[in-house]
């Protein structure tokens, strides 16, 4: 698996995730290495300000959306 991206979360805790809900999975392409690679984003709405935010990135569809309903049960 080359020009694999690596998983990043953009949230400081788990914790964090309860000031969100409707977690969602989207495809995105970056560009690495001169290669178009999928990058699966699982988002969540900020249950303050409703906007849509991206919570984390991951390199294959399962692994996000595996995260995406960890988010919705620790959310409650």
């Amino acid at each position: 698996m080359q020009n694999v991206p690596a998983t990043v979360f953009y949230f400081p805790t788990a914790d964090a995730l309860m000031a969100f809900h409707r977690f969602d999975v989207t495809q995105t392409h970056v560009c690495q290495g001169g290669d178009s690679v999928a990058l699966w984003t699982v988002t969540g709405y900020d249950r303050n300000s409703g906007q849509n935010t991206a919570l984390a990135d991951f390199h294959a569809r399962g692994m996000a959306e595996t995260f995406r309903d960890m988010c919705a049960v620790v959310s409650g």
